[in-house]
C-alpha cells in the first residue's frame, strides 16, 4: 500500500503544473533556470548560499536583483525580485502600488492584502511613514494564490534600506522541498530509535 502511494505521489509530481515567471515554468535545475533568465536579458552575478543572483530590468524598473532558489532536491521552487531601494515613502509606496496594480490587472482579486503601520502613533507625513518602514513597522503585502503556487508583493526592509519585493513560489516544487525535509526527519528518527535499542 505504501509503495502505491509513493508511486502515485511521484506520478503526480511529474504531471504537476508549475507557476511561471517571465513565461518560464519555475521548475528544473538552477543552472537551467538561470540560463533561461539570461536569455530573457538578466545578467548572472553569482551565487550565495546556493541561491543564484541575477540583475536586470523587470516590469519597467531598471537594476532589479533576481534571486532564484532551489529546493532540497535541486529543483527551482522560487524566484524573487528585489526592486531598487527607495529614498522616500512616496517613491516606495508608489513602486509598491504600481507592482500591486499590475498584478491586480493580470490576476484579479488577491487572496489577501494587508496595508498598515504597526506603530503606536499613526504616521502622517512622508518622513514619518518612511521612518516606520525603515524600522520594519510597516506591513504592506498583497498575496495572490493559484493552483500552481503563490505570488506576493510587499514592502521589505533590510538594514534600514527599503524596497519592494516580488516573489513567485511554485507549489509543487515547494511541496517537494517539504517532502524531502519530512523524509530526512523520518530517517533521523529511525537512526535515533535504532541507537536506543
Amino acid at each position: 500500500m505504501v509503495l502505491v502511494f509513493n508511486v502515485s505521489n511521484i506520478f503526480s509530481q511529474e504531471n504537476a503544473k508549475h507557476l511561471t515567471f517571465k513565461g518560464v515554468e519555475i521548475d528544473g535545475t538552477l543552472d537551467r533556470f538561470v540560463s533561461k533568465m539570461q536569455q530573457k536579458g538578466f545578467t548572472y552575478i553569482g551565487e550565495s548560499s546556493e541561491v543564484a543572483i541575477l540583475n536586470g530590468n523587470f516590469a519597467g524598473y531598471r537594476d532589479c536583483n533576481l534571486y532564484i532558489y532551489p529546493n532540497g532536491k535541486g529543483n527551482v521552487y522560487m524566484a524573487g525580485v528585489c526592486f531598487p531601494t527607495s529614498s522616500s515613502w512616496t517613491v516606495l509606496y508608489s513602486n509598491y502600488l504600481s507592482i500591486k496594480n499590475m498584478l491586480l490587472e493580470k490576476y484579479g482579486k488577491p487572496l489577501f492584502c494587508t496595508e498598515r503601520f504597526n506603530s503606536t502613533v499613526e504616521p502622517r507625513d512622508d518622513k514619518s511613514k518612511f521612518y516606520e518602514a525603515q524600522m520594519e513597522r510597516c506591513e504592506y503585502k498583497t498575496v495572490f494564490y493559484f493552483e500552481e503556487g503563490m505570488i506576493s508583493v510587499q514592502i521589505s526592509t533590510v538594514q534600514m534600506r527599503c524596497y519592494v519585493s516580488l516573489t513567485y513560489s511554485d507549489r509543487s516544487n515547494s511541496q517537494e522541498d517539504k517532502d524531502a525535509a519530512k523524509e530526512d526527519f523520518v530517517k533521523m528518527l529511525v537512526v535515533a530509535l535504532n541507537n536506543m535499542y
